[in-house]
């Protein structure tokens, strides 16, 4: 709600400002009003929910200056749609900058943003219900919240960041690394579909992967290493062929390695080590019959770390006890 009446007073103050210097084109002359303001409402919950006036950095946050003059404010941090004739935020860069509660669903009306990285921070758990997720709720004329929060008392599982950043249909890179994630990532993240990084590394995220990250079809590197991930890897994963880097080392990751490994075109960085996986399968997805070194597809793997006592892999380029990464060597 505070987030509604400093969104009124910017608009109010802007209006009496134009008045004032007898300016013929008001705020509500402007076309993309709704835009700017969605975009700045979305901002400005992320701000009071995560103790912005504590932030290390927050120049010019709630103020009446353009977004893009917000802290860090940088070169790339808006770009001018010729066609809107408007500013849209393309970059949210605040890693490590102290940033302590909730995150909002509502970044999901920075609906134009390429870039979300937020690492090193520390957010709270927020019970999401991803059902309750309606596209319509990113209209600012409507109810703003994208998703609701469950009573402390709900048995609902937690997402580890909302559902609703599937819905972000320009998104590149999505980096929340050490910053407190807890709970499962929501399967509508499959929707992100021009999504090329994800680094989620150093959280609390568990239960299964969901089926559905092999619908990123454009994705390049996905790092969930030191987490509390559990059951088998998706054998959807397999139709990622613009992926160069996997890294789920250090979870708890149990069965074998999909034979549909072996159809990662792209593949150059494979670390499954510190897991619970058994048997053959990286010997029969990735080793081939010399055990020769990358015989995937186009033979573009470089580097293979596994946990060689639990798990058969010859070509393995490190192997692995415990997941311990002082006690991975080179396979000889």
């Amino acid at each position: 709600f505070e987030a509604f009446i400093r969104i009124a007073d910017y608009v109010l103050h802007t209006f009496e400002d134009q008045k004032a210097n007898n300016e013929t084109d008001t705020i509500f002359s402007d076309p993309n009003l709704a835009d700017n303001l969605r975009q700045r409402f979305a901002l400005t919950t992320l701000y009071l929910a995560t103790d912005g006036p504590n932030w290390k950095r927050s120049d010019n946050w709630l103020s009446d200056k353009s977004i893009c003059e917000w802290y860090p404010a940088s070169p790339t941090q808006c770009v001018w749609d010729e066609t809107l004739k408007s500013f849209y935020l393309r970059a949210l860069d605040l890693p490590n900058n102290g940033l302590n509660g909730e995150l909002v669903p509502e970044l999901a009306m920075l609906h134009l943003v390429e870039k979300i990285e937020l690492n090193e921070n520390s957010f709270t758990n927020i019970t999401y219900v991803p059902t309750q997720f309606d596209r319509r709720l990113l209209e600012i004329e409507d109810d703003v919240r994208t998703e609701d929060a469950a009573p402390p008392e709900s048995n609902v599982t937690p997402s580890a960041f909302p559902a609703a950043y599937g819905w972000l249909e320009g998104l590149l890179e999505f980096k929340c690394s050490r910053c407190g994630l807890y709970g499962t990532i929501p399967p509508e993240i499959g929707d992100a579909g021009t999504l090329r990084v994800l680094e989620l590394r150093d959280n609390n995220i568990f239960g299964t992967l969901p089926p559905q990250l092999g619908d990123l079809a454009k994705l390049e590197q996905l790092d969930l290493v030191r987490n509390d991930l559990t059951g088998q890897l998706p054998t959807t994963l397999g139709q990622l062929e613009a992926l160069e880097f996997l890294s789920v080392a250090r979870n708890d990751i149990n069965g074998s390695v999909p034979l549909e490994f072996g159809q990662l075109k792209s593949i150059e960085t494979l670390l499954l080590d510190g897991n619970e996986l058994s048997g053959d399968s990286i010997e029969l997805a990735l080793c081939g019959d010399n055990n020769e070194f990358h015989m995937n597809v186009n033979g573009t793997l470089k580097s293979l770390f596994a946990d060689c006592r639990e798990i058969s892999c010859p070509c393995c380029t490190q192997c692995c006890v415990d997941g311990r990464p002082d006690r991975c060597k080179p396979r000889r």
